[in-house]
């Protein structure tokens, strides 16, 4: 209908099939095998810098269920390159993951109730001057972003740990420290009015207009003591703890800390034993015929 003959159509669909054969597949074999070339350069030359890349692009579109098992699959590979992945750190993480040195970071935002505004307010605050310990923190972030969730999260997460905190004395102090944020924002607000008030009544004295009184100044916070130590130990609970605030289980795993048990490899058909694990999640049904049933995870 278009001008064309019918053999020369034909002649044309016969050299489209040919092509097509081997085409296609030319296509993809020579992007594939490029891009598998530039990736494992990269993962051999680069590879903190690849897996913080990686990482960070995996949290974001995976789910947390599968975000850990990827972590678990991903240690193997960082143990090969003595990469170590670290529990959030108030002063060295960011709002993604972040490489640093030899070792990986965990987010910021990567923390159940922190959002990325969050994360980034809480760096943006840091800049390049670390919070020298929980009372630096707790005079330079605003109470208003942080509120006692967060704080808990941030403790229970591990980001106070380089500090030297343990987590059960920082608990156990939550509502005397959130409190210190208060009073040191209560003192910082009254030196200011003082100085206000100081500017006020010099020109009260120059106008000979009545003075308003001066103000006393608020008691400087206490800051109560607490201890610090270069080395802490965590409980089977708090690991527990703060996979549940980040999503995946870093650096030892509840079930290390038992100490009788062998691999699985190693008992015998027809043998009874006990095995242990975490329950991360249970999902509870009725079945169609209307008995209960449960997924376990």
């Amino acid at each position: 209908s278009n001008g064309y003959s019918l053999e020369l159509l034909e002649k044309l669909w016969s050299e489209i099939l040919g092509f097509a054969s081997y085409g296609f597949n030319f296509a993809h074999a020579y992007s594939y095998s490029l891009l598998t070339y530039e990736t494992a350069w990269l993962k051999v030359n680069y590879p903190v810098e690849f897996y913080t890349a990686f990482l960070t692009i995996k949290s974001t579109n995976l789910s947390p269920e599968l975000f850990q098992e990827k972590i678990k699959e991903l240690n193997k590979e960082l143990d090969i390159f003595k990469i170590k992945l670290n529990n959030p750190d108030i002063n060295k993480s960011e709002a993604g993951f972040k490489a640093v040195d030899n070792q990986i970071y965990f987010g910021l935002g990567g923390i159940k109730g922190f959002s990325a505004s969050t994360s980034k307010l809480l760096t943006k605050t840091r800049g390049s001057k670390p919070f020298k310990d929980i009372w630096d923190f707790a005079e330079r972030v605003d109470r208003g972003k942080i509120n006692m969730g967060k704080f808990e999260a941030l403790i229970n997460s591990g980001c106070f740990d380089s500090m030297g905190y343990a987590r059960k004395d920082l608990l156990e102090n939550k509502d005397i420290i959130y409190g210190y944020f208060g009073a040191i924002e209560d003192y910082k607000k009254r030196l200011v009015d003082i100085k206000e008030r100081e500017i006020q009544r010099n020109s009260a004295t120059l106008d000979k207009t009545r003075k308003l009184p001066a103000l006393k100044p608020f008691d400087i916070p206490v800051q109560p003591e607490i201890k610090r130590s270069k080395m802490l130990i965590l409980t089977a609970e708090q690991i527990k703890l703060q996979a549940s605030y980040i999503g995946v289980y870093l650096g030892p795993h509840p079930t290390d800390m038992y100490k009788d048990k062998s691999s699985l490899s190693k008992i015998y058909i027809g043998q009874e034993a006990v095995i242990y694990g975490i329950v991360n999640n249970v999902k509870a049904i009725v079945t169609k015929w209307g008995k209960p049933m449960a997924f376990i995870r």
